[in-house]
């Protein structure tokens, strides 16, 4: 089941949910989710453009090991950074029974409470991922394999992934809260 809590908002697609929030601070959350989506869209084509160079070159004798490392990386890197478009387009894992039941400002009431607690988790995490990207950087650790890239730039995608899908969550309950008012 999907995040979808159109049983709040039957009116409204997932990422429009109650009225169209008119606010600029809204529609710049919107938009760095989008662009950030992008960003995803190309790590995730870059990983799968490096997995087949580097089956192309194993199938000419060679093998250099750093494609595989970095392949990951790209990946996880597009799984937090694409998270908080996600969110916006309902992409999220989530319970949608009881909202639908409930329907109109009950189940909105149902969905601004698991979007709270969606929003103290990646408080959380944003703030451990921040510390974990400024120790790596001010300690330049490296990966342990052969090739050892720093690791600051890896965990710095899970800061940002993390702190921008807070911010999505900020512009997720300020719609829910428009639909409650209502």
């Amino acid at each position: 089941m999907s995040s979808d809590t159109s049983a709040a908002a039957p009116q409204s697609e997932p990422h429009s949910r109650g009225p169209q929030a008119s606010s600029s601070f809204l529609r710049t959350i919107d938009r760095m989710s989008d662009t950030l989506a992008m960003v995803a869209a190309v790590a995730i084509a870059a990983s799968v453009l490096l997995i087949n160079y580097m089956v192309l070159v194993r199938l000419m004798g060679v093998s250099a090991g750093w494609e595989f490392e970095l392949s990951i990386y790209l990946l996880f890197a597009a799984t937090f950074i694409g998270s908080p478009y996600a969110l916006k387009t309902g992409g999220h894992i989530g319970l949608d029974l009881l909202p639908w039941y409930l329907g109109g400002r009950s189940g909105a009431l149902v969905c601004l409470s698991g979007a709270l607690i969606g929003l103290a988790v990646c408080l959380f995490l944003g703030w451990e991922a921040l510390g974990m990207t400024a120790k790596a950087f001010a300690t330049s650790e490296r990966s342990g394999s052969w090739w050892g890239p720093l690791q600051w730039p890896v965990k710095a995608t899970f800061a940002i992934g993390m702190v921008s899908t807070t911010f999505q969550y900020i512009a997720e309950i300020a719609r829910l809260l428009q639909t409650v008012r209502q």
